[in-house]
C-alpha cells in the first residue's frame, strides 16, 4: 500500500490547532532522555551499538537528527536484516510457524523514541489507552476487572464482558491510516511527511545462516514511533 502523497498531506485539516513543537529543533537534553530508556539489544547492520552510540557527542547527534528532521526524510543506510525464528519444533512447518526478527540501526530507533517521547507530552493518549505509556496499564485493567467482577457478584448481578483479539493489528495496519491520524491529532505537515517518506523507504534484507537476500521493501506493519499514531 502506498504512503499518502504529500499533497494529500497537505490537504488534510486537523481537528485540533497544529502541535508546532512536535518539529521544533532536536535539543541534546531530548537526545539524553531518550538515551535513558534505550535497551542494550543486538547492534544493525552498521554494528552500532549502545557503547558506541554513548561516545558521540549530544551536539553532534541532535544536529544530525535536527537535519532528518528539516529535510523530512530519514538516511536511506538506516535499513534492517530480518531473521526467521521457528516459533516450535514441528514437522511440515507452515509460514505461520515462524517469527520475523528485525534488527535494524540503532540510530533512527533512538531518534523515533525522541520523536514518541515528544508525541506522548503533546498529543497525549486517551486515559482509557494503556499501551505504549508510562505505568502497568495491564494491572489496572485487570484490577478494574477484577472490582467489576467482584461488584456484580455480590450484588447478584449479571455481567457481560467482550474480549477483542486483533491478530497481528500492528502487522497489518495501514500506513495511510497512520498518516491520517497523525493530521487529526493536529501533527504538523513537515512530520508526516518525514513518517510517510520513513514507511515508503523502509527495507529489510532476510538473512538465511550467513546468506543475506536482495533489499526488500516493507509495505505493512508499524516503526517504533508510530503505536502512538493509531490508538
Amino acid at each position: 500500500m502506498k504512503c499518502a502523497s504529500h499533497a494529500d498531506l497537505r490537504s488534510l485539516k486537523p481537528f485540533r490547532g497544529q502541535c508546532w513543537s512536535t518539529v521544533r529543533p532536536v535539543t541534546v537534553a531530548e537526545v539524553e532522555k531518550a538515551m535513558k530508556g534505550l535497551k542494550d539489544g543486538a547492534p544493525g547492520p552498521d554494528r552500532v551499538d549502545q557503547s558506541m552510540l554513548k561516545g558521540v557527542s549530544g551536539d553532534n547527534l541532535a544536529t544530525h537528527m535536527h537535519l532528518w528532521l528539516l529535510c523530512e526524510c530519514p538516511p536511506k543506510a538506516f535499513h534492517g536484516v530480518t531473521t526467521w525464528f521457528q516459533k516450535a519444533l514441528t514437522p511440515n512447518s507452515q509460514p505461520g510457524d515462524f517469527r520475523p526478527i528485525t534488527v535494524a540501526s540503532i540510530i533512527p530507533h533512538l531518534f523515533h523514541r525522541g520523536l514518541a517521547l515528544r508525541l506522548e507530552d503533546t498529543i497525549p493518549l486517551s486515559s482509557r489507552q494503556k499501551a505504549f505509556r508510562c505505568g502497568d496499564g495491564l494491572c489496572d485493567n485487570v484490577c478494574i476487572l477484577w472490582g467489576i467482577l467482584c461488584d456484580r457478584t455480590r450484588r447478584h448481578k449479571p455481567v457481560f464482558a467482550t474480549f477483542v483479539d486483533m491478530a497481528k493489528a500492528f502487522d497489518s495496519v495501514s500506513h495511510d491510516s497512520m498518516i491520517m491520524a497523525a493530521g487529526r491529532a493536529g501533527v504538523p505537515v513537515e512530520l508526516r511527511n518525514y513518517i510517510s517518506r520513513l514507511y515508503s523507504g523502509t527495507s529489510t534484507r532476510f538473512k538465511v545462516g550467513s546468506e543475506l537476500s536482495d533489499m526488500v521493501h516493507v509495505r505493512r506493519g508499524v516503526r517504533p514511533l508510530s503505536p502512538r499514531l493509531i490508538t
